[in-house]
Protein backbone atom coordinates (compact mmCIF):
# COMPACT_ATOMS: atom_id res chain seq x y z
CA UNK A 1 0.00 0.00 0.00
CA UNK A 2 1.76 3.39 -0.94
CA UNK A 3 1.08 6.58 1.12
CA UNK A 4 -1.31 8.09 -1.71
CA UNK A 5 -3.89 5.10 -0.65
CA UNK A 6 -3.60 5.35 3.18
CA UNK A 7 -4.39 9.13 2.54
CA UNK A 8 -7.38 8.44 0.76
CA UNK A 9 -8.80 5.77 3.53
CA UNK A 10 -8.52 8.04 5.82
CA UNK A 11 -9.70 10.68 4.14
CA UNK A 12 -13.09 8.39 3.33
CA UNK A 13 -13.31 7.53 6.74
CA UNK A 14 -13.43 11.42 8.08
CA UNK A 15 -16.32 11.95 5.41
CA UNK A 16 -17.89 9.48 6.64
CA UNK A 17 -18.12 10.61 9.87
CA UNK A 18 -18.65 14.21 9.77
CA UNK A 19 -22.32 15.01 9.30
CA UNK A 20 -22.36 18.38 7.52
CA UNK A 21 -24.89 20.96 8.92
CA UNK A 22 -28.23 21.56 7.70
CA UNK A 23 -28.98 23.89 4.42
CA UNK A 24 -30.98 26.58 5.44
CA UNK A 25 -34.18 27.07 3.35
CA UNK A 26 -35.59 29.70 5.29
CA UNK A 27 -35.04 31.33 8.41
CA UNK A 28 -36.53 34.49 9.91
CA UNK A 29 -35.61 37.91 9.29
CA UNK A 30 -37.35 39.72 12.71
CA UNK A 31 -37.26 42.91 10.53
CA UNK A 32 -39.34 41.60 7.82
CA UNK A 33 -41.49 39.46 10.05
CA UNK A 34 -42.08 36.60 7.80
CA UNK A 35 -42.85 38.83 4.70
CA UNK A 36 -39.57 37.78 3.15
CA UNK A 37 -40.39 33.92 3.35
CA UNK A 38 -41.82 33.48 -0.47
CA UNK A 39 -38.97 35.35 -1.63
CA UNK A 40 -36.02 33.01 0.49
CA UNK A 41 -37.51 29.69 -0.41
CA UNK A 42 -38.50 30.39 -3.90
CA UNK A 43 -34.06 31.76 -3.89
CA UNK A 44 -32.49 28.80 -1.72
CA UNK A 45 -35.00 25.67 -2.53
CA UNK A 46 -37.02 26.41 -6.07
CA UNK A 47 -37.91 22.41 -5.73
CA UNK A 48 -39.76 23.43 -2.52
CA UNK A 49 -41.37 26.77 -3.73
CA UNK A 50 -42.91 24.94 -6.67
CA UNK A 51 -44.62 22.21 -4.23
CA UNK A 52 -45.79 24.25 -1.91
CA UNK A 53 -47.46 26.36 -4.63
CA UNK A 54 -48.90 23.49 -6.76
CA UNK A 55 -50.40 21.94 -3.29
CA UNK A 56 -51.97 24.72 -1.60
CA UNK A 57 -53.42 26.04 -5.46
CA UNK A 58 -54.78 22.15 -5.24
CA UNK A 59 -55.58 22.11 -1.65
CA UNK A 60 -56.86 25.78 -1.08
CA UNK A 61 -56.73 27.07 2.87
CA UNK A 62 -60.40 27.70 3.49
CA UNK A 63 -62.86 26.41 5.45
CA UNK A 64 -66.53 27.71 6.34
CA UNK A 65 -65.41 30.00 8.93
CA UNK A 66 -63.64 31.85 5.96
CA UNK A 67 -66.26 31.89 3.72
CA UNK A 68 -68.51 33.60 6.32
CA UNK A 69 -65.69 36.31 5.93
CA UNK A 70 -65.50 36.24 2.55
CA UNK A 71 -69.35 36.97 2.57
CA UNK A 72 -69.19 39.84 4.70
CA UNK A 73 -66.98 41.82 2.37
CA UNK A 74 -63.19 40.61 3.95
CA UNK A 75 -60.85 41.57 1.11
CA UNK A 76 -57.84 40.13 2.23
CA UNK A 77 -58.75 36.42 1.65
CA UNK A 78 -58.59 35.37 -2.32
CA UNK A 79 -62.04 33.94 -2.36
CA UNK A 80 -61.27 30.10 -4.61
CA UNK A 81 -57.66 29.86 -2.78
CA UNK A 82 -58.82 30.91 0.76
CA UNK A 83 -54.98 32.48 2.47
CA UNK A 84 -51.94 31.75 0.54
CA UNK A 85 -49.58 29.65 2.78
CA UNK A 86 -46.99 32.40 3.31
CA UNK A 87 -49.21 33.79 5.38
CA UNK A 88 -47.79 30.64 7.76
CA UNK A 89 -44.99 32.64 7.99
CA UNK A 90 -45.64 36.11 8.67
CA UNK A 91 -46.62 37.51 12.35
CA UNK A 92 -49.51 38.78 12.02
CA UNK A 93 -50.96 35.85 9.51
CA UNK A 94 -54.37 34.18 8.97
CA UNK A 95 -56.02 36.98 10.94
CA UNK A 96 -53.54 37.67 13.46
CA UNK A 97 -53.50 34.08 14.71
CA UNK A 98 -57.96 33.36 14.27
CA UNK A 99 -56.94 30.48 11.60
CA UNK A 100 -53.88 29.60 13.42
CA UNK A 101 -55.10 26.12 12.15
CA UNK A 102 -53.99 26.90 8.63
CA UNK A 103 -50.10 27.01 10.11
CA UNK A 104 -49.88 23.75 10.91
CA UNK A 105 -51.46 22.53 8.17
CA UNK A 106 -49.10 24.32 5.48
CA UNK A 107 -46.34 23.29 8.56
CA UNK A 108 -47.32 19.56 8.43
CA UNK A 109 -47.01 19.48 4.94
CA UNK A 110 -43.06 20.94 4.44
CA UNK A 111 -42.34 18.13 7.08
CA UNK A 112 -43.69 15.41 4.77
CA UNK A 113 -41.51 16.39 2.06
CA UNK A 114 -38.70 16.03 4.40
CA UNK A 115 -37.88 19.29 5.77
CA UNK A 116 -37.49 19.85 9.62
CA UNK A 117 -39.02 23.21 10.87
CA UNK A 118 -39.11 25.58 13.58
CA UNK A 119 -41.71 27.48 15.08
CA UNK A 120 -42.70 30.44 17.01
CA UNK A 121 -45.06 30.57 19.51
CA UNK A 122 -46.72 34.30 19.97
CA UNK A 123 -49.19 35.39 21.89
CA UNK A 124 -52.17 34.89 19.62
CA UNK A 125 -50.49 33.17 16.50
CA UNK A 126 -47.94 30.55 15.21
CA UNK A 127 -45.53 31.19 12.47
CA UNK A 128 -43.09 28.72 11.21
CA UNK A 129 -39.69 30.72 11.41
CA UNK A 130 -37.26 28.58 9.61
CA UNK A 131 -37.26 25.48 7.64
CA UNK A 132 -33.61 22.89 6.94
CA UNK A 133 -32.64 20.57 5.33
CA UNK A 134 -29.88 18.13 4.80
CA UNK A 135 -27.87 19.14 2.33
CA UNK A 136 -28.95 18.13 -1.09
CA UNK A 137 -27.78 18.72 -4.63
CA UNK A 138 -29.81 20.68 -7.55
CA UNK A 139 -31.47 17.25 -8.59
CA UNK A 140 -32.50 16.70 -5.30
CA UNK A 141 -30.29 13.58 -4.37
CA UNK A 142 -29.09 13.46 -0.67
CA UNK A 143 -25.23 14.14 -0.98
CA UNK A 144 -24.50 14.11 2.80
CA UNK A 145 -22.11 11.38 3.01
CA UNK A 146 -20.91 12.03 -0.80
CA UNK A 147 -17.22 11.23 -0.96
CA UNK A 148 -14.33 13.52 -2.88
CA UNK A 149 -13.52 11.94 -5.92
Amino acid sequence: MIWQDILKIEEEDIFDRVKKPNRVVYTENRQERGYDAERQISENDPVLFNKLNTHFDANPLINDEVKELLEEGHTQIDPVKGYHWRQAFIKHGFDDGYFEEFADVVNNYIESLGYETGRTYGGHNIRINNITREYIDVEGRDVTNRRLG
